[in-house]
Parts: C-alpha cells; structure tokens; sequence
C-alpha cells in the first residue's frame, strides 16, 4: 500500500483545513467583537437565554415606593438580613424568635419594620 496521499485528496484536505481555519477565526473575532459577556459565555457552553432581566418573579417593592428597588438592594448587601429573608421566606409564618437565629430581636424588628414600608409584608 502506498503511504502518500494522492495529490488531489491532499489537495481537497488542504482546502477544507483552510476553510475551517477560516471559520474559526471568524468566530473567533465575533465573538471578540462582542466581549466576553454572561450571555456570550453561557453560549460557548451550550445554553440559551431565553429570557433576561425579568422581574416577574422577584420579591420587589411596590413600583409606587420613590427608590424601593434601590433601598431594597441595599438592604440584601447586609448579610444578616438576607439570612433573616430566607427564613421569613422559608417559614412563611413565624415567630420573632425563629427569625432571629443571625440578629438581635431588635435588628429584627427593624427588618419586619423595613418590610412594611416596602409593603412586602403586612
């Protein structure tokens, strides 16, 4: 058996390489061009956004309070009171005490308080 290619599928595999080098590069440069956003990289790894940025199902303030969306993400900076909605949440009824495992009863009181305003809790 001859180990040389014959120069015609040499030729033929050449071609495809150089194709596929093309596309590559193109790819490559779109997806440069882009920036190596969220959505791009969740792409490259096979997923699709099929939706973003919805808030349909976010525990928000009412729209009527003047920067809720802003007090209330200041809020979830602090540790203990994202600790305190996982359990508000988590409980759905509860007592005083079973919320205040992570803070005092008083810093508790300010959450619960604090939900009021925001008028996600009554």
């Amino acid at each position: 058996m001859n180990s040389k290619l014959p120069s015609k599928k040499f030729t033929e595999i050449n071609r495809r390489l150089s194709s596929l080098n093309a596309t590559i590069d193109s790819i490559k440069k779109e997806l440069a061009d882009r920036g190596d956003s969220v959505r791009h990289m969740l792409h490259r790894r096979g997923y699709a956004i099929l939706r973003e940025n919805s808030k349909e199902n976010l525990i928000l303030p009412m729209a009527s309070i003047i920067n809720g969306e802003e007090v209330f993400y200041e809020m979830l900076l602090k540790y203990s009171f994202r600790i305190f909605l996982r359990d508000v949440i988590r409980l759905k009824a509860f007592t005083l005490k079973e919320v205040s495992r992570f803070s005092s009863e008083d810093t508790v009181k300010g959450y619960l308080d604090f939900l009021k305003e925001m008028r996600l809790i009554e």
